[in-house]
């Protein structure tokens, strides 16, 4: 059940309570075959979503890098319907994105009624860099808090259902992930620059995200901690969520447009 990964409300979100490499004592071939259930659960439901046409699903995937935002969408999102599915990787702003307001560039890419949208990264990415790097005071990040709920808030309203989902990894995993694609040639165009400086701030990236999901964490939209160092648990867990999820907003087919009882095929 998704339950288990919602994080707790209010200060009772503890993030140094999770332990990475948890996984709540599913083995990886256990794991496999639940994420293919849930792929299948997952197209299922994508499609009657997309037919019914009234309601979307918006997924935003936070982590520090190498988390598994890409391999979530690839793998858990693989199986739904192309022309169905919405998928926006969010980088820095640019001086004329800035100019046109905090959530601009995030409101041309939620998903249509009938779509699955999917955020690598989102409009949570500059406050927790502020705030890693402590260069944003307390007050004006209570105010960007404020206004991210009130983002959510008009989407939810607007007919988008919003999961938002952390991706936990510990930072001796992601040392190695790093490492794996410094190994590997066919991997260095992934690497970046801020992937190496972004490490120095990790115990700042690590209150920022527990301050973040402590004001955000709202019945209208949930944060769920995937705990990731496990890449093969993270994927599984993920599907869970995501496939309940879909299952509790129980689309349902639209009525046929014509009265089949009265159409006859001619040859």
């Amino acid at each position: 059940m998704p339950d288990q990964y919602l994080a707790p409300r209010g200060d009772s979100f503890v993030l140094s309570k999770y332990d990475p490499e948890f996984t709540f004592g599913k083995s990886e071939a256990e794991t496999h075959a639940l994420l293919e259930r849930n792929r299948t659960r997952i197209a299922e439901l994508q499609n009657i979503l997309y037919a019914e046409s009234k309601r979307s699903l918006l997924i935003v995937l936070q982590s520090m890098d190498t988390g598994g935002k890409d391999p979530i969408i690839r793998d858990v999102l693989s199986s739904a319907n192309p022309q169905a599915c919405r998928v926006t990787a969010f980088k820095k702003a640019s001086a004329s994105e800035k100019k046109r307001g905090q959530f601009w560039r995030f409101f041309q890419e939620v998903p249509a009624l009938g779509e699955i949208g999917a955020f690598n990264r989102s409009y949570y990415d500059e406050l927790i860099r502020h705030h890693a790097h402590d260069d944003i005071s307390a007050a004006e990040r209570e105010a960007s808090y404020r206004r991210i709920l009130l983002f959510e808030q008009l989407l939810v309203e607007s007919g988008t259902t919003i999961v938002k989902l952390f991706l936990h990894i510990s930072k001796a995993e992601q040392k190695r992930r790093l490492q794996a694609r410094m190994d590997n040639p066919e991997r260095h165009w992934e690497l970046s620059e801020a992937d190496f400086e972004e490490r120095k701030y990790w115990d700042g990236y690590m209150r920022a995200y527990e301050e973040a999901i402590r004001h955000t964490n709202v019945d209208y939209a949930p944060w769920y901690v995937i705990t990731s160092d496990k890449s093969w648990y993270r994927d599984a867990a993920a599907s869970v969520i995501v496939a309940e999820v879909l299952q509790r907003m129980n689309p349902q087919f639209p009525p046929p447009k014509v009265d089949l009882s009265s159409v006859e095929l001619v040859d």
